[in-house]
């Protein structure tokens, strides 16, 4: 999967991703990657979609522990997402990740 990124590369690339909404950085990213499924105090659909729509794959992989994959790509999270092209990338994605 390439390098590995660090906690602060990750966070900036939330902060771009949550740009337009007060969200404490800390709290969002110990979210993403608590392996026991906390979450951050917003509705973890909106906080899967809005990651999936404006995060690269390549770096999607690097920050969401595998652990996390099948919240992320619940059925209630793709559907949120638009166009439907990409509702489709994703659910194939999903098919292939947690095979």
């Amino acid at each position: 999967m390439g390098k590995k990124l660090s906690e602060n590369e990750i966070k900036e690339i939330l902060k771009a991703a949550f740009w337009d909404k007060e969200v404490d950085i800390n709290l969002l990213y110990n979210s993403i990657i608590d392996k026991n499924n906390n979450f951050y105090p917003i509705d973890s659909t909106f906080l899967f979609s809005r990651i999936l729509l404006s995060v690269k794959w390549h770096y999607l992989l690097k920050i969401v522990p595998k652990e996390k994959w099948i919240i992320m790509l619940d059925t209630t999270v793709i559907e949120r997402l638009f166009p439907k092209s990409l509702k489709n990338k994703f659910y194939y994605a999903r098919k292939i990740l947690l095979q």
